[in-house]
């Protein structure tokens, strides 16, 4: 038992550890990127003749990369509920030996972030018009290219790939819907692991969330304050995430 509770610590802490890495990376690189986009046109004006377009054209590999993020991310947080809910199963050994009374407040927490860092960037993104306008101009312009394919140096093929990739950013990043997309991924794995109805997962969801709030609403303006209302924000999420899954057992249960 020892041995696959170890195991069980190491695979939590690195997924944790993942998390919060990437997390930090959303933050203090593609924040910014969005806050600030598009800042250099003073007019409407400014914004055409080209210059939207080549500013999208700059940062295509910078989408690339948050692309690459945001479905890491996404198989992270898969990867939590899949642990969570292979951990807290009642015919798992090791939940009724060690972890029946254990309630793992850091992994929804390291959740909670994730899905704030989603929710920024599509608050950020939504309400940049400048962003709006740029890619609005440079999807019209890979359009246009279709009637001569060759002046841009690309065949009909190449074209048709680079816009199902564009279609690919502008519906899973572009939309706002990273966070939706996010906790409406498919989370049970049949013959493997089982979430929806597993209602020992949903009750330690629960009870860790309410466990939490708990905490968090006695340390409001004291000194151990520090990072606590971000704290409250994520817990948001995290009970979007629970009802989303879990809604309808939640309420048939009391």
């Amino acid at each position: 038992d020892n041995k696959v509770l170890n195991q069980t610590i190491i695979v939590f802490s690195s997924l944790s550890l993942e998390a919060r890495e990437l997390c930090s990376a959303l933050s203090t690189r593609f924040f910014p990127i969005f806050t600030l986009f598009g800042e250099q046109f003073e007019t409407e004006a400014d914004s055409k003749f080209g210059a939207s377009q080549l500013l999208i054209g700059q940062h295509f590999e910078t989408f690339q990369e948050l692309s690459h993020i945001v479905d890491r991310l996404y198989t992270v947080f898969r990867s939590f509920v899949s642990q969570m809910a292979s951990l807290y199963h009642p015919k798992q050994q090791l939940y009724t030996t060690s972890f029946s009374e254990v309630c793992l407040n850091l992994v929804i927490e390291e959740m909670g972030n994730i899905l704030s860092c989603f929710y920024v960037i599509d608050q950020l993104i939504i309400n940049n018009l400048h962003f709006k306008e740029c890619w609005g101009q440079y999807l019209r312009l890979v359009k246009s290219a279709r009637s001569d394919v060759a002046a841009y140096g690309l065949d009909q093929d190449q074209l048709v790939m680079f816009e199902k990739l564009l279609l690919n950013m502008e519906t899973s990043m572009f939309d706002g819907n990273l966070m939706r997309g996010c906790i409406n991924q498919e989370f049970d794995e049949p013959g493997r692991v089982q979430v929806l109805r597993n209602k020992v997962c949903m009750s330690m969801f629960r009870d860790t969330m309410d466990k939490c709030l708990d905490n968090y609403g006695g340390r409001l303006d004291s000194s151990t304050e520090a990072g606590i209302r971000q704290k409250f924000v994520a817990l948001a999420h995290m009970y979007g995430f629970f009802m989303h899954v879990w809604g309808e057992s939640f309420q048939l249960q009391d």
